[in-house]
Formats: structure tokens, sequence, C-alpha cells
């Protein structure tokens, strides 16, 4: 990758990566990006070497020079942290550089969606995963950034990286990347599918939601019980009901289970997914874009 003018429209690049690392890439620099960022406004040339801890004027001076009018903006009132100097706060405030998860395991309220079993999640290196304690499916086993646990208890873990998880899901109904904020592609799949993933074979779910990055090549799959929590239309049955689908991890729904779904239609695709809230149904018609197409009320139900 190389300094000039990006794909898309009007983005040019003021960095190389190469050269972005290196800028930040020293202790001194990230004390400076550190402090702005805990700062209530701007800071004084000296002030700002306070807080840092830096003894030499000079040197402090030269470290602050690499970072300005990228990282940091110089106003008259002070030194202040620009975006991309946050973007970097950010990332090593995550802990997804530099941390990992000490082995864990808790208990998981929910139940697992292919045999209705007690889940439990254990905490592990980079990742967390939510698995049946009777059938060992893995019910979901995000990499998630340590940081993301850090702040919760450890009994409201599993929920926590559910509401991540289903962050990613509203990254993807968006089109933006969770990893680069680039463009992302998705779309529902079939088994046969020449790009359906290797695991897909259609015993779990009668359609995969894949979404793929072509800028950094993350991806993110999801059933399509599970890609269609964060549809509008979806998402409005269960606020009738008095459930907020957004903050509730998938396997606390009591309707979800492996294998609801059906493809009513080939050409054009079209995928139904019933659920059930108190008593009643409504079967939510998905297409290859993966946004309702149709809802479907049950009888004596209907508006």
């Amino acid at each position: 990758m190389s300094d000039g003018e990006a794909e898309g429209t009007g983005v040019v690049d003021r960095l190389s990566p190469e050269r972005a690392f290196e800028i930040v890439g020293h202790e001194t620099r990230l004390a400076i990006l550190d402090a702005l960022n805990d700062a209530d406004g701007a800071l004084s040339f000296g002030d700002l070497r306070r807080r840092v801890g830096a003894d030499d004027p000079g040197g402090f001076n030269y470290h602050l020079r690499q970072l300005t009018d990228r990282f940091v903006r110089g106003t008259d009132e002070g030194y202040r942290l620009r975006p991309p100097g946050r973007r970097v706060v950010g990332a090593v405030l995550s802990g997804a550089l530099t941390q990992s998860m000490a082995a864990e395991t808790v208990p998981v309220d929910g139940r697992c969606t292919v045999c209705q079993g007690d889940l439990a999640a254990t905490f592990e290196g980079d990742g967390v995963r939510v698995v049946c304690t009777d059938c060992e499916w893995v019910n979901s086993g995000p990499a998630v950034p340590p940081a993301v646990l850090a702040d919760w208890p450890t009994a409201a873990a599993p929920a926590a990286a559910g509401r991540w998880l289903k962050r990613k899901s509203l990254s993807a109904k968006l089109g933006l990347c969770p990893n680069c904020d680039g463009r992302l592609d998705r779309r529902l799949c079939l088994p046969d599918d020449d790009d359906a993933p290797d695991w897909f074979d259609g015993h779990v779910s009668a359609a995969v939601h894949v979404a793929d990055c072509d800028r950094c090549g993350h991806w993110w799959h999801a059933i399509a019980e599970i890609a269609i929590l964060v549809e509008p239309a979806v998402v409005a049955f269960h606020h009738e009901h008095d459930v907020d689908v957004i903050q509730t991890p998938a396997w606390e729904l009591d309707w979800l289970e492996h294998g609801l779904s059906s493809v009513t239609s080939d050409d054009p695709l079209r995928v139904a997914v019933p659920v059930t809230l108190d008593d009643e149904t409504r079967t939510f018609v998905v297409d290859r874009d993966v946004s309702v197409a149709d809802v479907r009320f049950d009888t004596g139900h209907a508006p």
C-alpha cells in the first residue's frame, strides 16, 4: 500500500500504513494521545508535557510535532486530539491489540437453539464460546475484544458479548464493515450456492446470511433466524410484546430455534421465518438482500 489516491470518491491517502504505525509506535507519542483523549479541552504545550511526564522539552516537542496535523491538532488554545488519534486510542483501550482473556467458564441465561439444553460461556484468549452443555453445539463463538467484557461482572459478561454480537449484525445491516469501516456486502445463501460457507449444509437453517468486506476480508455469518433480528419489522414485533430484541442475546429468545426457516421461492429467493411471541405468530419473508419482503399474520391476528 502506498501514498496517493485510494479507491473511493474523493479519498486520498495522506500517509502510508507503514508510516502511520511508525508515527504512533512510540511510548511518548502514545502517552500524548492518551493524555489528550482524557483532557476536557485543549491543552497547552506545558500542560500536555506535565501530564505525559516528559522531562526533556526538546524531545517532547519532537514527538508532538510528529503527531501534529494527522493525529493531533494545534490551535490557539492549545493541542487537541483529532479523530484519527482518537481511533488509535480506542484501538488500544479495546484490548484487541494488547490483551487476551483468562480462561473461565460461566453459566449462560437462555437455552440451546438446537436441543434446548443449558448453555455455558467460556472466555479464553481472544474469543467467547457459548456452548450447549448437553449437545455441545457452539451457539456462538466470536472473537470479542477484551474491553467489551472488562467493565461487566462475570455473570453479566455473556449478555454483554451478546450485545456486541448484535452490534456486528447492525453493522452488516447498514453495509459497513465493523473491522475497517469499508463497504460490506450481505446476502442470503442456500447450501448449494457457490458462495455459501463450507460449514453450512442446510441442516441448522434453510439459508445463511453471509456478509464480507472486499477491503479487509472480514466476514460475518448468521443463520436466517438470527439475521432477521435487526430488521425493523422484526424489532417492532418484539417491541409490541415488550421484548427489546436489540438488547437481548439471541440465545435468550424463547421462540428462536434452528430449522424454523424454509425456502418459499428460489427465483426470486424468498426465505420464511416464523416468529411466535405470546401465542401470536408472524412469518417474516426475507429476500436475497436479507430485507423483509412480506409479513404474514397467523389466523386471528391480522391487523
